[in-house]
């Protein structure tokens, strides 16, 4: 009975870090999702571009997309930017200088002045010369600001959505929320497996309480996850571990029908 249920435990633990290794894997190479959710871009020092959320209207005054000020807090208990260019459609940057199209022209940033301000030109003819004189490229590509994020990882794009784990192997507080409920899940099958005499259903019970707090509540920052986690975690955690030990039951069965074969 033990040599069955540890090459159960062994299958069910090998296949859990398997699974793990290659979605962090896929996480890592895989190309940010931008998605419609805000999102801010940082381009040089505490300046950078603020993508408003795609589900909603954008406002007349700023547009979707705005060259802004990181106003945030040192410690980042809050994120807060402060508009500086608003309707923002393309953007570059050289070194410490920005420089854009928006809606009221073709403009240059220089970050290197104390209080810098943006300088505006009616046409690419009359704003490509003042790159030159700048000693920038005069043939400077600009870019739509969803195309330079793309390039970026999902915590430089989202801060907000990393606080708690950090991006540890590239997933957000969110997906780490989801993976704890699924190992969760795997405990309370192993659970199933090695429990000793009865049913296992309350042990899972209170796991998948432990595991909602955790999940839910300290990684995910709460909500209505919250709640639903304590209705539904503690039901699916129990079928996992009744689960578990039918799958021994079983095994053990046919285990002992194997060896009364064997002896006749």
């Amino acid at each position: 009975m033990n040599a069955i249920l540890f090459r159960m435990l062994r299958t069910t633990a090998v296949s859990l870090l398997v699974m793990i290794t290659a979605l962090a894997g896929a996480a890592r190479a895989a190309q940010p999702d931008l998605g419609e959710e805000n999102y801010q871009l940082p381009l040089v020092g505490r300046y950078g571009v603020c993508r408003g959320d795609a589900r909603s209207t954008p406002s007349g005054d700023s547009g979707m997309y705005q060259l802004a000020e990181d106003s945030s807090p040192a410690d980042r208990a809050y994120w807060s930017w402060s508009t500086v260019i608003p309707k923002l459609e393309q953007v570059a940057v050289s070194g410490p200088v920005i420089v854009g199209k928006a809606g009221h022209g073709y403009f240059v940033f220089d970050t290197r002045q104390p209080d810098p301000t943006p300088r505006f030109f009616d046409s690419p003819e009359s704003w490509r010369p003042t790159l030159r004189a700048m000693g920038l490229p005069g043939d400077l590509q600009l870019a739509n600001p969803d195309a330079l994020a793309a390039t970026r990882p999902g915590m430089v794009l989202r801060p907000w959505n990393y606080r708690i784990v950090h991006g540890l192997l590239g997933y957000s507080d969110e997906e780490w929320s989801a993976i704890v409920q699924l190992v969760g899940l795997a405990i309370a099958f192993l659970i199933g497996l090695g429990w000793p005499r009865g049913s296992p259903a309350a042990a899972a019970a209170v796991l998948g309480v432990v595991v909602n707090i955790v999940a839910h509540l300290f990684i995910a920052g709460g909500g209505p996850g919250v709640v639903l986690g304590l209705l539904f975690l503690p039901f699916l955690y129990c079928a996992a571990a009744i689960l578990g030990r039918g799958c021994y039951r079983l095994a053990a069965r046919r285990r002992a029908q194997s060896t009364v074969i064997r002896s006749m």
